[in-house]
């Protein structure tokens, strides 16, 4: 009665086969995200759900990272105790249309930073892992040394870390995590960081520096 999911972008991470393999011969009902219809990864599970997001043209992932999150999304929301995102999945194409057109001031904010040598990302929950994943695209295609953190952890000695100046990238989504990521953007204001803020929420907005 136990289900396994295995991600992989390319769907040739042998670690990850390996144990939805493991999981399948034990019994356990095995499904595999990957972008690659026919990988090793895609042929060991029972389901293999797909991003159908193309092909990859540059070592930044950025779409099947995006898709195996809408994916997981998706899941969820069939799963039980998933009936309140049932409602909201079907937006997610108008909110991805959107966000594409948020090149221009992305790029204005981004000249701010060109010159930057060291970062660090911040969020929580399932925001940790966009802010582990935005790293390792900062440190793979603009060189920086770029160090997530969740939110909770951040705040217990590595704040020790932000100094006038340095840049902090905070996600900040609606929820119950929005209350404490305040009170951390408003202590990142204090010390003087950088911030740059991912957030719905005027307040955390009006907090930010850009």
């Amino acid at each position: 009665n136990s289900l396994v999911i295995g991600i992989s972008q390319s769907g040739a991470a042998p670690d990850v086969t390996g144990v939805v393999k493991q999981a399948r011969e034990a019994g356990a009902l095995t499904v595999g995200i990957t972008n690659v219809e026919g990988s090793i990864l895609a042929n060991a599970v029972d389901y293999a759900l797909l991003c159908a997001a193309g092909p990859e043209l540059s070592v930044a992932a950025t779409k099947t990272y995006t898709t195996t999150c809408a994916i997981l999304a998706q899941l969820a929301a069939h799963l039980p105790g998933g009936e309140v995102l049932q409602s909201q999945v079907g937006r997610l194409p108008d909110l991805a249309a959107a966000a594409l057109q948020s090149d221009q001031s992305i790029a204005s904010v981004a000249q701010r930073y060109a010159h930057a040598r060291d970062c660090v990302v911040l969020g929580r929950a399932f925001q940790y892992s966009t802010a582990r994943e935005t790293a390792l695209k900062l440190s793979e295609t603009c060189y920086l040394v770029a160090t997530p953190f969740s939110t909770a952890d951040f705040r217990h000695g590595p704040t020790a870390i932000i100094e006038r100046g340095r840049p902090v990238i905070l996600y900040a989504p609606p929820g119950r995590t929005l209350s404490d990521n305040y009170e951390l953007l408003q202590l990142l204001k204090e010390k003087e960081a950088d911030t740059i803020v991912v957030s719905e929420d005027p307040r955390l907005l009006d907090l930010a520096t850009t």
